[in-house]
């Protein structure tokens, strides 16, 4: 990605008004998930179904979501 993009708590990941299409999402969360086992010193899986049901009726996926469900798998 060549531009700058401003990100807060509620910038959508997934879905829509997400910069991200597809294949950016999966190579996110897969940097994600490598760089957080580097900090925590532990294996980690950022298992898509789970943060799913943590939100069963929302249509995206926003910063402060993802944040919250990877305090909730590292600690």
């Amino acid at each position: 990605m060549d531009e700058r993009v401003t990100i807060d708590l509620e910038t959508p990941l997934f879905g829509e008004g997400s910069t991200l299409d597809s294949m950016g999402f999966v190579t996110f969360v897969t940097e994600v998930e490598e760089r957080v086992i580097e900090l925590v010193n532990k294996d980690i899986f950022i298992v898509l179904s789970d943060i799913e049901e943590l939100y069963p009726n929302e249509p995206s996926l926003n910063v402060s979501m993802f944040s919250s469900y990877l305090q909730s798998i590292t600690s």
